[in-house]
């Protein structure tokens, strides 16, 4: 039996409501009636699979995946897997095809939203093989057809390509920040090993092209996540890994990082956004963040360089420019009524969307923990006083 499984959360923000309360001295949210559940999924439903790409059509409610990792070294092989999600049945549709491209790691995949068309850029093979395996070129799955289409690209373009990261789309275009671009051993180290700017894609302007940075650029990282404020437009990340600063270390502290950046697409600058305390997520890649909005940005997961991997969850005010932590309450299966342990979302297949009361919604399938290919939902609700209704299937939240 397969089953998708959902985190239903309701928040309560106590840090402006009682200054004596013991949560708000330590800069916690607590996490009120929450419980995982399991749904069932249906149809085609892929292998266990981790670090591949993920896209949703939000317009029709499909959820595309595509290749990932099915082992651990050294039988960490590229899976070929092309599939897609109807999130209203929740029935999974296996689309593979002679013309499917190469199976890849970490690739960019995202939706045009005039067209509903896949594109799929980047990514890479395994890694300790001594060998470049990545990839540089740019393709388009037109989904009235089912076939893909090979999209040329200048020699600029497909250096631009060499990425290893993800897409956001923003409008008619999809971007991607900083990633990596090679496999051979210890390649953070390397020349060129991390891409170092914004690029944009539109297909009618042309494909590829570098997006002009101003302010104090970031430190170039990979293995880092994206996340849009529509009330800003601007783009945000937090962590990552990069090269060590100060030596050629590979998977020590130094290679991580734990700072909040922001990308405003209308100016092209960059902010640093500085905590107000050492309250922190602290040092982490593959952090994913679930919303962001004019009030805050709310995070999950991620790895240390200790091999911790977490399953947390943090707001971040912009306003106070304090982290609080999400605390989860409890976690129920109500199918034994028993506590189990919440997914760590380390290479997860995810994606965000709002529904139609205004509720954030959080996907997440898949992942190198313990996931295997159930379904992962979050849902909650991250406010100062106002009510908000939660439902099954998504992270659910308001945040004005």
């Amino acid at each position: 039996m397969n089953y998708l499984i959902v985190l239903q959360l309701l928040i309560n923000d106590f840090s402006n409501k009682n200054k004596n309360d013991t949560l708000a001295k330590s800069n916690n949210i607590l996490a009120q009636q929450s419980l995982w559940l399991k749904l069932e999924q249906s149809g085609e439903i892929p292998p266990p699979m981790w670090d591949g790409a993920s896209a949703f059509d939000e317009k029709r409610h499909l959820f595309y995946i595509f290749g990932g990792l099915n082992g651990s070294y050294p039988v960490d092989f590229p899976h070929p897997v092309f599939s897609v999600l109807d999130v209203n049945t929740l029935v999974w549709r296996n689309l593979v095809a002679p013309d499917t491209p190469t199976p890849r790691a970490e690739a960019l995949l995202w939706v045009d939203r005039r067209t509903g068309n896949i594109f799929l850029t980047g990514g890479h093979g395994p890694f300790r093989r001594g060998l470049d395996l990545t990839f540089n070129t740019t393709s388009m799955y037109n989904v009235a057809t089912s076939t893909w289409h090979s999209i040329p690209q200048t020699l600029d373009q497909q250096y631009s390509a060499n990425r290893s990261t993800e897409a956001k789309v923003v409008g008619k275009k999809a971007y991607a920040i900083f990633g990596t671009s090679s496999t051979l051993p210890a390649f953070v180290n390397r020349p060129r090993g991390l891409q170092t700017g914004v690029i944009e894609f539109d297909l009618m302007q042309g494909g590829w092209k570098n997006v002009t940075m101003k302010g104090v650029i970031p430190t170039p990282r990979g293995h880092h996540h994206l996340g849009y404020s529509r009330d800003k437009h601007a783009l945000y990340t937090y962590g990552g890994y990069t090269k060590d600063p100060l030596g050629n270390s590979t998977f020590g502290e130094r290679n991580y990082l734990g700072d909040l950046q922001e990308f405003d697409l209308t100016t092209g600058y960059w902010t640093e956004l500085i905590p107000a305390t050492n309250v922190t997520p602290g040092k982490r890649d593959n952090a994913k963040i679930i919303h962001v909005d004019k009030k805050a940005l709310i995070l999950t997961g991620g790895s240390s360089w200790t091999g911790q991997n977490y399953n947390d969850v943090w707001r971040f005010d912009f306003k106070t420019k304090l982290w609080s932590r999400v605390i989860v309450a409890a976690q129920i299966d109500p199918l034994t009524n028993k506590q189990i342990t919440p997914p760590i979302p380390i290479g997860a297949y995810y994606f965000t969307k709002d529904d139609e009361n205004g509720n954030h919604e959080f996907w997440m399938w898949g992942g190198s923990s313990k996931i295997k290919n159930s379904w992962f939902k979050f849902s909650n609700c991250l406010m100062d006083s106002k009510d908000c209704t939660s439902k099954i299937y998504y992270l659910s939240g308001r945040y004005d």
